[in-house]
């Protein structure tokens, strides 16, 4: 049922703020590189003025990598920054235009931003907005109507986001999707409301079966005031044939979950309770197995999982990584000291890689016996402006220049992997 409409490109051409000279590079170089694990390559400071600037997760895009820049604060403007990933010089900068409906970017972890084609598809103050890569414009921006959640999933250019309505409570709420190119919107599925559980519908992974029906799995997570109560419901959803699959009644015995949607993997679906980790047949929602970590801080509600070299990365929100076999769940390896409250992981080339916000530090794991190769504190530490300069932002890699990219609050960074 379409219930949106699209915002025209009149509109948009006001809503583009892009500036078109090429700015200089104003690197700063640090000459101590051989206290690192890894050197610097090039860095800029996120501001002239080099204040503590919070930012979006850095993508790659081909010989180019998209960073942003805004103030700790609500109303400071949010710049986008498109920079050489060689040298560091700034190939664009979003000016003040910009911020036009966005003074909010998605620099949660886990909000589901991500670049498709030559552009790059994110959430401004929770709203969907397409900006086009090549120098910065939108393609379209829309403004979703009452409350909605502050992530997106996709499947390839097919983008998918959630409207809820009510105020917290939420009495429903809707998958929605688009095509990126086009901006028109259509509802894919509702729920209701039920025995007074605020609706908490997360948006789904998105898989095309052999059939080629796509299946939607997604998470219901909800609460109720009173009597106090977590449930958490999970779904299967042919959006093909316009079909419940299956439905898992509150899955988790605590009563949450991670708010990252499930991974599939080879016909199984993997998701993260608080403190169990479960495996379904992705068919059935028949449960093949579950795990309780039981270990000190060991929920886990942080953090992103993994399906890399035939194994499950689950990061704990406190210092413990794990590896598990899929088929089984039993434990590959595990390591205990590992950083907590963990940004989103990245895989590159045998290694995880991930902020951490309990120590501000880069971690850097091998997957084949996760013993910890490295981890790192930013080298500007000593010589912020401000409060101290911390990794607790994601990572992104680039496998063409094996460079490894993010910001310490105060300097966008490029190490040399």
């Amino acid at each position: 049922m379409k219930m949106f409409s699209i915002i025209f490109n009149c509109l948009i051409l006001l809503l583009c703020g892009c500036r078109e000279e090429v700015f200089e590079n104003y690197s700063v170089s640090y000459s101590n590189d051989d206290i690192l694990p890894i050197p610097v390559v090039w860095q800029m400071p996120l501001a002239e003025d080099t204040i503590y600037k919070i930012c979006i997760a850095p993508l790659v895009y081909n010989d180019g990598v998209l960073f942003s820049a805004q103030q700790n604060a609500m109303d400071d403007p949010m710049y986008l920054k498109f920079a050489n990933t060689e040298f560091g010089n700034i190939i664009w900068q979003t000016d003040a235009a910009f911020e036009i409906n966005c003074n909010s970017p998605a620099t949660v972890p886990g909000n589901g931003s991500y670049i498709y084609d030559h552009y790059y598809v994110t959430l401004c103050n929770s709203d969907p907005r397409v900006v086009d890569l090549n120098d910065g414009s939108i393609l379209w921006h829309y403004e979703c109507p009452g409350d909605r959640m502050p992530k997106i999933t996709h499947l390839n250019n097919i983008l998918f986001h959630v409207h809820l309505t009510g105020t917290n409570p939420f009495y429903s709420g809707s998958i929605v999707m688009t095509d990126i190119y086009t901006g028109i919107w259509d509802t894919i599925f509702t729920i209701e409301m039920q025995d007074e559980y605020s609706v908490g519908i997360y948006p789904p992974t998105a898989v095309i079966e052999a059939n080629n029906d796509t299946i939607l799995y997604f998470q219901n997570r909800q609460y109720r005031t009173s009597p106090y109560d977590g449930k958490v419901d999970l779904y299967a959803y042919n959006m093909t044939a316009d079909s419940i699959l299956w439905m898992v009644d509150d899955i988790d015995p605590h009563g949450n979950s991670a708010i990252y949607p499930p991974l599939y993997y080879e016909g199984k679906i993997y998701f993260k309770g608080t403190f169990n980790m479960f495996c379904l047949d992705a068919e059935t929602g028949e449960k093949l197995w579950q795990r309780l970590f039981t270990g000190y801080g060991e929920d886990l509600l942080m953090g992103n999982l993994m399906m890399v070299e035939n194994k499950i990365i689950v990061k704990t929100s406190y210092e413990s990584i794990y590896a598990l076999d899929p088929g089984s769940g039993s434990i590959i390896w595990e390591n205990l000291d590992a950083g907590a409250t963990p940004t989103d992981m990245v895989y590159h080339d045998g290694v995880l890689y991930y902020g951490s916000t309990g120590d501000g530090k880069i971690h850097a794991i091998n997957t084949m016996s996760g013993v910890q190769l490295w981890e790192m504190n930013s080298p500007n530490d000593n010589y912020a402006t401000a409060a101290s300069a911390i990794f607790t932002r994601a990572v992104s890699i680039d496998p063409v220049l094996n460079r490894l990219y993010t910001t310490d609050g105060f300097f966008f960074i490029c190490f040399q992997l």
